[in-house]
Parts: structure tokens; sequence; C-alpha cells
């Protein structure tokens, strides 16, 4: 019963535990990334105000010294913006003239958000929309035509913070796992005291001592009724013997 009983509860808790942390880390794991595509989509969405629509064509005000991480020295940040028909129309200092990047885009209440390579050949995270700049004309009926922009930042201090959060709950599990296989064979130990004790009594019972009777009180509510029955059966047999 022990050897059952230890087996089926380390099971039972290092499947709860395993589980448990294992949500733990996925429930934090995106609360981090959508903490850190939140900022990002607040980059994005305040160059999209720096677009604005004058004598016929878009003019971005934005310069990338006012915003740390698009620099071009030690860029982190990039963005790229394209018109409608999908003709670039400004981009960050961080991108190279040969650089690209991908021109997928969502709604700006829904933007595209996605994990990607950047020109730095590190890696990042990339939230994309369109919109249509201040001050552009009315929209005429049938036209959907928007402009398109992608903003993407290096997500070195997001992967840092997974690790750590992966180490941490990974520590985590192996401390609990030592102590769950500390407590639980000797918490059944002590529970299962009552059951070695009645066993050792009813072993000490022989032919010649028939009239010893099991103390019932001591015992747990579990026992006892095993404990009656064995003392009726101890009675039978002394009634036998002395018949005999």
């Amino acid at each position: 019963i022990r050897r059952r009983l230890t087996r089926d509860l380390l099971g039972a808790v290092l499947l709860l535990l395993g589980g448990g942390l294992t949500a733990l880390y996925f429930a934090a794991r995106d609360a981090a990334t959508d903490e850190f595509d939140t900022a990002l989509e607040a980059k994005a969405r305040a160059i999209s105000t720096l677009t604005v629509w004058e004598n016929d064509r878009v003019r971005v005000t934005f310069n990338d010294r006012f915003m740390p991480g698009f620099e071009e020295r030690k860029p982190r940040d990039f963005f790229q913006l394209w018109d409608a028909e999908g003709n670039e129309v400004a981009r960050s200092e961080s991108l190279e003239r040969d650089d690209r990047l991908p021109r997928r885009t969502g709604s700006l209440e829904r933007p595209a958000r996605w994990n990607l390579t950047l020109p730095s050949r590190r890696p990042g995270r990339a939230v994309g929309f369109a919109f249509r700049p201040k001050g552009a004309p009315p929209r005429a009926k049938g036209d959907d035509s928007e402009f398109r922009l992608v903003v993407a930042s290096d997500r070195e201090h997001l992967d840092e913070t997974l690790w750590q959060l992966l180490g941490l709950c990974a520590g985590l599990g192996v401390l609990l796992v030592a102590v769950t296989l500390w407590v639980i064979p000797r918490v059944l130990r002590r529970g299962l005291q009552p059951l070695d004790r009645l066993g050792e009594q009813a072993a000490g019972i022989e032919a010649a001592t028939l009239a010893t009777r099991l103390a019932v009180e001591p015992l747990p509510s579990e026992l006892r009724p095993i404990a009656h029955r064995l003392n009726d059966l101890f009675a039978r047999l002394e009634q036998s013997f002395e018949r005999e």
C-alpha cells in the first residue's frame, strides 16, 4: 500500500507541478510578448501621427535622432513606409540602402505582429498596419488606398527575459520536485503508522493469547471497523479453542 500510494501521489503531484509551471511560463511569456508588442506599436503609432499629407504628397516629419533605437550607429529599431501602390515613401536611417522590411500589415485597430530576422541579422519582432495620413483628402467611395507602415525592433531584451523566466520556472520545478520526493514518503510513513501498529498487534496474537483484544479507540475512524471485526474473530476463535 505504501509503495502504491507513494508512486501514485508522486506521479499526481509531479504532473500537477509540471502542468502548473508550464502554464505559468506560457502565461508570463505571452504577457511579456504583449508588453513588448505594445511598446513597439506605440512607436509605430507615433510615426504614423508624424506622417502628414501636404501639397498632394506625404511628408514624414520623423527624425531618427529624436527617438532612441533608430539611430544609425547602433540601430535597434527600424521602420519603412509605403504608399498604396507599394512605393517606398520613407525609411529609418538604420536601414541600409538594400535593406527591406516585409510589407506585412494589418489594420490600425488590429496590427499584424510577427517575428523576423532584422537587417542587422539579429532576431526581432515587427508590427505593421495600414493607415491614412493626417490631412489626407476624404476617401472617395470605393477608395481603399492606405499607406502601410512596418516597424521592427531587436528582441534581445525580450529573449533575455524569456530565458530568465524559463530558468526560474525550471529551477523552481527542480526545487519543488526535490521537496515533493522528500515530503511525500515521510507523510505517508507517518499517516500509515496506525495501520502498521494494528498489523503488529494482530500478528502478536497467538493460540495462547486469544483473550487479547485490539485497542479500538486510539485508531483512526477508517481502521476501527477492521479492529472490531478482528476482535470478533479472536473472540470466536477463543470460544472454539475453549470448547476443544
